[in-house]
């Protein structure tokens, strides 16, 4: 599995638990002082994608670098502060290859954050968050298998991550172009 510590990663048990606002946040906690490049990775497929530039396309994936402002997850990362955002519409069974090619576009001199349930099964990312939506009564297992290579593991017991965004971006810092949990 390889090692890319200038990753942050998040994932999550369900949909619309914060993973997007989270990330945003992260975004502008920290761009004055680095270059941040993000991307979301999805496994659903979208019509159209009018303005974004299509960097590669195959059967089974799509891959986007957002130029628009929109409210799109990966316009919203730009929004942010992030200086390149990309999306990648991928099956399971292309995570690893698109992820690679952003990867290759991007560099090694930006930051990264990423939002993807399926990315850990394939890299060691420097530092991944989980957050577990204790509300959802039944949760996705698939949704679940990641949990355990979290660093970070953030319980939004009522279903309103920004009570605690403060705390999460407290917890992260950045230590010679890597991200890392604070001791």
């Amino acid at each position: 599995m390889k090692s890319i510590p200038n990753l942050l990663l998040f994932c999550g048990s369900g949909r619309n638990i914060g993973k997007t606002a989270l990330l945003c946040s992260i975004i502008k906690h920290n761009k004055e002082n680095y270059n941040i490049a993000a991307i979301k990775i999805s496994p659903n497929f979208h019509s159209a994608h009018s303005s974004d530039t299509i960097i590669e396309q195959g059967e089974g994936y799509n891959i986007y670098r957002e130029n628009e402002i929109s409210s799109k997850d990966s316009s919203l990362f730009l929004q942010a502060g992030a200086k390149l955002s990309y999306y990648i519409e991928t099956e399971d069974r292309f995570v690893e290859k698109t992820f690679t090619i952003v990867h290759k576009l991007i560099g090694n001199d930006h930051l990264i954050v990423c939002e993807s349930g399926k990315l850990a099964l394939h890299v060691k990312p420097g530092l991944m968050i989980f957050l577990n939506s204790t509300k959802e009564k039944k949760q996705v297992s698939a949704k679940k298998t990641n949990q355990h290579l979290a660093d970070l593991i953030v319980d939004v017991s009522d279903g309103r991550l920004e009570y605690y965004i403060e705390e999460i971006n407290q917890k992260i810092q950045v230590e010679k172009g890597l991200w890392k949990l604070k001791q």
